[in-house]
């Protein structure tokens, strides 16, 4: 017999992640989790608009179906012959989308993109009954990205089929939210539960302006449904008031304890504020990495502040910088991350159709 050799993929990545990236983590979050199929039957043909909608428990039940997914336990075609219209009115997608159309056709349905069209319907100004009425008669679920929250809650009045937003300009994003909480919980599955003990709860540094960020207004709506799990978070930005009066009062209502970087040191550089708040963090939140090197900062030096095992979230990786920022650091979630966003809208899915795992 010939010695051939022939190459094949790696069996690891080429990049260096964080522990709740291995197959342990994610088992022990799916083992931490009872299932429960009553609250799992609250979502069937339900809308996925907002995290707020979202209590700790069923919360749960959509983290523990995504490991079981991410691990391997799939259940075949259980949405064959369902149709995933996706609308996307602005802005880039990629992730988003791919995720989405990925998700869905894992799970056996097909998927039916509307972007070679949204122009066209934009320019002929169909009634939104009318736009309402072609994704009904289409699709049997839709997934939504409008350029402001306003288009978006006109929209949602005329359909007949379950929507899932996936960005309305500003506003929220909440499946990315939960895919953010399902990295933290696959590290620390301990988390969920109330008896979390005071000392071991997450001291969480974010970066970015949460008022006109959609994706830090939606993980901080998602950190309020778990109250218990959180000591503080530090808003590290020059941003005079990163918070607007709906969201304090509905995060401080919660029992969350926010704290202002600029507050605390405000006779500090920003790179004076970030060097004395990044080695107490837990988890650093960087809505953009320029954030981690301000003033010409080392980003190896930043990091390697970090506490040994804190993690980094990071939904804007997509440029050289971030590239360089994440190899090779056992901080790197990123990749867990973009993982989990897909076995996330896999779950949603699954339990918007009644196909849930029981």
């Amino acid at each position: 017999m010939s010695n051939h050799k022939l190459p094949g993929p790696s069996a690891s990545s080429p990049m260096k992640q964080h522990v709740c990236s291995t197959p342990e983590s994610i088992a022990a979050l799916r083992d931490a989790i009872e299932i429960d199929s009553s609250l799992q039957e609250l979502l069937v043909n339900r809308h996925i608009l907002t995290i707020k909608d979202f209590d700790a428990l069923l919360l749960s039940q959509i983290f523990r179906l995504a490991a079981s997914y991410e691990l391997g336990e799939t259940p075949g075609s259980i949405l064959g012959g369902k149709i995933l219209g996706s609308v996307y009115f602005n802005e880039t997608r990629e992730h988003s989308f791919l995720a989405s159309a990925s998700a869905w056709k894992r799970l056996g349905g097909e998927t039916l993109d509307f972007d070679q069209y949204v122009d066209e319907i934009s320019l002929k100004r169909y009634m939104q009954v009318e736009f309402a009425e072609l994704c009904n008669s289409y699709c049997d679920i839709l997934a939504l990205r409008t350029p402001d929250s306003e288009t978006f809650e006109m929209d949602l009045d005329y359909f007949t089929i379950p929507v899932i937003n996936l960005g309305n300009g500003e506003d929220l994003h909440p499946t990315l939210a939960m895919s953010e909480l399902y990295t933290i919980f696959k590290w620390r599955p301990d988390l969920l539960q109330e008896s979390t003990i005071s000392g071991e709860r997450l001291r969480i540094a974010i970066s970015g302006n949460p008022a006109t960020t959609r994706a830090i207004r939606s993980f901080l709506h998602g950190l309020a449904q778990f109250p218990w799990a959180i000591d503080k978070i530090t808003i590290v930005g020059r941003t005079a008031f990163p918070l607007d009066e709906e969201q304090k009062a509905y995060l401080h209502g919660a029992g969350l304890h926010i704290e202002y970087a600029n507050e605390l040191y405000p006779m500090e550089s920003m790179m004076g504020a970030v060097r004395k708040v990044l080695p107490e963090v837990d988890v650093a939140y960087f809505h953009h990495p320029y954030s981690a090197n301000t003033a010409r900062m080392n980003l190896a030096d930043s990091y390697s502040s970090l506490k040994q095992d804190a993690l980094v979230l990071n939904p804007q990786i997509q440029n050289e910088m971030s590239t360089v920022l994440m190899k090779d650091s056992p901080h790197n979630c990123h990749c867990s991350q973009l993982r989990g966003t897909l076995y996330i809208k896999m779950a949603l899915f699954a339990l918007i159709f009644g196909k849930a795992k029981k």
